[in-house]
């Protein structure tokens, strides 16, 4: 167990709120910045640092720090070693900067917001060194991606020792537990958006159990930078029958995400709501929705031990019975005139149960839900 004492929200805070601590006060880092051109790329940074390398690297910055730093994935040190570099030798700095931007198809068009010296489009007009760094903030000479983000508060927060190059496919490396339910989403998992963005669960403040949602506070760098929003995750499934969660909330990047999660990794002091627990079931009797692998069926348990199913989908149906083993903790089901053999976990849950069917010859899990 890993016992974790800065969540990712402090993360947030120590970037944006006062936000970095420099020698010329606190500057906040709320600049989302990507070193790829389909996110916008950084090419002032590159522009910067491409004319203030071997002067960093002279001052103890080194090669790799600024690489990362190019990345959008820098730390908060680097960030500040520069930034104290920059106001102790400001009026050294008389190179030619190109603030750019990027728009268009793919950010393939570079408009040019600013060439020439970079000691007057900073301090040239009187301003302060906090106002000057505060405007290199805005023309991204600094700022964090969401993978830079996420694994700077991997360091911030002990888990790492030093900052490590995963892509976004490769986190469900780090987080190996796949979150297959509403109710199995804890604090500190990720979500993953496709292959292009990433954002991670600071803690959960509500529990939606009819709906199969939780609401959580996200943490990530998109639109504005390192932030932290209340959405609300509800458990759906794709087009392959995977279980997907659907970003609900004012939010910059919504849509569906595949979540992971890391349970060895515990907050020193828990804040999140607790999942509401349903009254243990004496009986399945009633109606339920059955999930197995990529099928959905309904069953009708009697109080008499038999039990019925059908797919909602192609009528197709049969029967069967049901026996509660509670010296075993499960309750088997068998049908007639198949090999199909079911156990389900004991006690039952309206809201959740599991077990295991063996079909065919594979072994698959069971999750059902109680209609009535």
């Amino acid at each position: 167990m890993v016992l974790i004492y800065k969540r990712p929200t402090d993360l947030v805070r120590h970037m944006t709120s006062p936000g970095l601590n420099t020698n010329a006060g606190p500057v906040p880092v709320g600049q989302y910045m990507s070193g790829s051109i389909g996110n916008g790329g950084s090419d002032t940074a590159v522009s910067f640092y491409g004319n203030m390398r071997s002067k960093l690297t002279s001052a103890g910055v080194t090669n790799s720090e600024i690489d990362i730093l190019l990345k959008g994935q820098g730390s908060p040190s680097a960030m500040v070693k520069v930034m104290n570099y920059v106001v102790a030798n400001k009026a050294s700095l008389t190179f030619n900067i190109d603030v750019q931007h990027r728009s268009g198809e793919k950010n393939s068009v570079i408009t040019h917001d600013y060439k020439g010296s970079f000691y007057k489009r900073y301090f040239g007009s009187g301003e302060s060194d906090l106002v000057a760094l505060r405007a290199m903030v805005k023309d991204k000479i600094f700022g964090l991606d969401c993978v830079g983000f996420v694994a700077n508060w991997m360091v911030f927060a002990g888990i790492w020792d030093k900052y490590q190059p995963y892509e976004i496919y490769q986190w469900n490396k780090l987080f190996p537990n796949r979150v297959t339910s509403y109710d199995d989403i804890t604090d500190m998992a990720i979500l993953v958006w496709g292959g292009y963005h990433i954002g991670i669960v600071d803690s959960i403040t509500d529990w939606h159990v009819s709906r199969k949602g939780a609401e959580v506070v996200l943490c990530q760098s998109s639109s504005g930078g390192p932030r932290k929003d209340i959405v609300t995750l509800f458990e759906k499934r794709d087009d392959n029958g995977e279980v997907v969660f659907e970003v609900n909330g004012n939010v910059p990047v919504k849509g569906h995400v595949k979540m992971w999660r890391r349970d060895d990794l515990v907050y020193a002091r828990p804040t999140s709501a607790a999942l509401p627990q349903t009254p243990d079931l004496e009986t399945p009797v009633g109606q339920w929705q059955v999930r197995v692998g990529k099928w959905l069926w309904v069953y009708d348990f009697a109080q008499n031990g038999s039990v019925t199913w059908r797919d909602p989908f192609n009528g197709e149906n049969g029967a069967g019975r049901w026996t509660l083993k509670p010296d075993v903790s499960q309750m088997a089901t068998t049908w007639a005139g198949s090999q199909t053999t079911e156990t389900w976990d004991l006690p039952l849950h309206s809201d959740k149960s599991t077990g295991r069917v063996r079909m065919q010859g594979k072994l698959y899990d069971l999750a059902a839900t109680r209609a009535s």
